[in-house]
């Protein structure tokens, strides 16, 4: 009985792969990834904070102007997180973030970039506070 455990334990069923379509399932795998790294490679700041501002410049949640803050963009490893300033703090802020949400969705969507807007203090309240 003892015997018998032991060798239903070490079973391991023969799987066999066919090594032509495993490595061309790597070489895939290696051109996107590839890629993907390319892509993030190319963009810098200033070209982030362009596409971001082609995004917004239409909106203006409340009436406030929304202002990207290219000096405070940031990278992480697989994102961009871009400060966005309203002029003034709008009545609805609900409004300021739906404008922030569409258009990281639309970031994503249309430019295949992966951006976080990120709100930021309003210019009027930074001015009130330094007074």
């Amino acid at each position: 009985m003892l015997r018998q455990s032991r060798e239903n334990a070490d079973y391991r069923p023969r799987v066999s792969v066919d090594r032509r379509l495993a490595l061309e399932a790597i070489i895939l795998a290696r051109r996107v990834i590839q890629l993907l790294g390319k892509n993030m490679a190319d963009q810098d700041k200033h070209f982030i904070a362009e596409r971001v501002r082609h995004y917004l410049k239409n909106a203006h949640p409340g009436g406030a102007t929304l202002t990207v803050l290219e000096d405070e963009i940031w990278r992480e490893e697989f994102a961009w997180h871009v400060p966005v300033q309203p002029d003034f703090e709008p009545e609805r802020l609900f409004e300021y973030y739906e404008t922030l949400t569409d258009a990281m969705i639309a970031l994503t969507d249309e430019e295949n970039l992966k951006v976080y807007l990120v709100a930021s203090t309003a210019k009027a309240d930074l001015v009130d506070q330094a007074a």
